[in-house]
């Protein structure tokens, strides 16, 4: 984010952040809060909700007045209307650092690539082929123990008939990358792994998927069948962006949770998406 942003974010919460430390410095004058408050700016944004603090000192240490939930889409595209000022009265704790941050599902690249693969297989399964001749698609198989932490080559066979090259493949997995309809689930998979091999594997299962209808498949229907494949295997789950956590939704897929502000009473929420991995609520 450049300095330029963090001006303007800093002008925009500046009365505010004064007022609330002048209301807390009635009510509690032995904690001696100044108003020297500053912006604690992380030195990298991520999309999503970015949780900042802003801190001021005190007679007991620096004292968290306030935090910033500022949401930045996949392009990192700042929108200042939607940077929202939470107000705090407590002790500042910095977050401690960590030589390794712990891994989630979607960062463990053997298990998510097990996951997906189990789940093609079992996609090509159940496609309904219309001629009784066709040759049913061949199981896939991901080579190697699970202790391994690097994903093996995994080869799928082409179907009769079928000459799937490399060439074949890349050609595909350029279509249904550059797709209107290519899922927010897949673009949100931080590992840059992950996502190159998955291409290539729903692209191997978009020839074959098109092999096994004879017929000219677009991405979006593709894509819509095997993101319903995914959810009957609750291998997606329900995502705010916003807050950057699993929500749960009700029949008509309305928000049920409560610390969202932004959540619009009796409607589908825009924040709402798919996200690929099991939910930690």
């Amino acid at each position: 984010m450049s300095d330029d942003y963090k001006a303007q974010i800093n002008n925009q919460i500046k009365e505010a952040v004064n007022t609330w430390i002048e209301d807390l410095k009635g009510k509690d004058q032995t904690l001696l809060l100044t108003k020297q408050w500053n912006v604690q700016y992380p030195k990298g944004f991520r999309a999503g909700n970015n949780v900042i603090p802003v801190v001021t000192s005190s007679k007991k240490g620096k004292h968290l007045v306030a935090e910033l939930n500022i949401f930045l889409p996949d392009n990192l595209e700042l929108d200042l209307n939607a940077v929202e000022l939470v107000l705090k009265n407590e002790p500042f704790k910095p977050q401690k650092k960590t030589t390794q941050r712990r891994p989630t599902p979607i960062d463990e690249p053997l298990d998510v690539l097990n996951d997906i693969i189990v789940s093609v297989n079992q996609f090509l399964q159940n496609i309904t082929v219309p001629q009784a001749s066709a040759s049913a698609p061949a199981p896939v198989f991901l080579q190697g123990n699970s202790a391994m932490t690097k994903p093996q080559q995994i080869n799928i066979k082409p179907s009769a008939g079928l000459n799937l090259t490399s060439a074949t493949v890349d050609e595909f997995k350029k279509e249904l990358l550059n797709s209107p309809s290519l899922p927010e689930w897949y673009r949100t998979i931080e590992n840059s792994n992950i996502k190159a091999e998955l291409a290539t594997k729903l692209a191997e299962s978009f020839v074959h998927y098109q092999q096994q209808t004879g017929r000219k498949i677009e991405p979006v229907e593709f894509f819509n069948i095997f993101t319903e494949h995914l959810k009957k295997q609750n291998k997606l789950h329900q995502h705010c962006r916003y807050k950057g956590k699993p929500v749960n939704l009700d029949s008509n897929g309305h928000c049920l949770e409560s610390f969202c502000s932004k959540k619009p009473y009796q409607a589908v929420c825009s924040q709402t998406t798919l996200k690929f991995g099991e939910a930690t609520l």
